[in-house]
């Protein structure tokens, strides 16, 4: 079978989207935590590329093109529903946890790890725990965290990187 470059008939369009819904679909249900959402997304995704089959000329591959363009309409879709956070207690968290970290762990063990990388986390630096907690608890992503908190992403890497290295020392002493 040939790459599709352009879709020309019905039967075109069911193979690109029996192709990539489902990673679009995963892909998407990890940026935005809702599957109503996440769908939502990528059909309406999929509904554009139908309107706009006779327009869209994909020259290299469509993964990379319907990727960039659920990625974009995740940002939209961010940026549209941004609303102030206002921090939860301690105790609270933990149930909003990033859940695929831990699959592999049962609920109480999950809750017990997370509430120990939380505990951990109060041993960093200032800036340190926040981007980490907003990264690692509350889903934001490296561009939303530089943006809210006016720090390079570079720096916002860094920090993630350091107090990760930082939390793992810590738990195995």
């Amino acid at each position: 079978m040939q790459p599709l470059q352009s879709i020309e008939s019905k039967e075109d369009f069911t193979q690109l989207f029996e192709q990539y819904w489902e990673g679009l679909y995963a892909y998407t249900l990890r940026c935005v935590k809702r599957e109503e959402i996440a769908q939502d997304l990528v059909q309406d995704l999929f509904a554009q590329v139908w309107i706009k089959r006779k327009k869209i000329k994909v020259q290299e591959n469509w993964q990379r093109y319907l990727f960039t363009a659920i990625k974009n309409r995740i940002t939209d879709y961010h940026r549209a529903n941004k609303i102030q956070t206002i921090p939860l207690p301690e105790e609270d968290r933990i149930e909003y946890g990033n859940s695929t970290r831990n699959e592999h762990l049962s609920l109480p063990e999950s809750r017990l790890a997370l509430r120990s990388v939380q505990l951990l986390s109060k041993q960093l630096t200032p800036t340190q725990e926040l981007v980490f907690k907003l990264y690692r608890f509350q889903g934001f992503s490296i561009q939303e965290i530089s943006q809210q908190l006016t720090l390079s992403e570079n720096t916002v890497k860094s920090h993630i990187q350091e107090s990760t290295r930082k939390i793992r020392l810590l738990s195995k002493s």
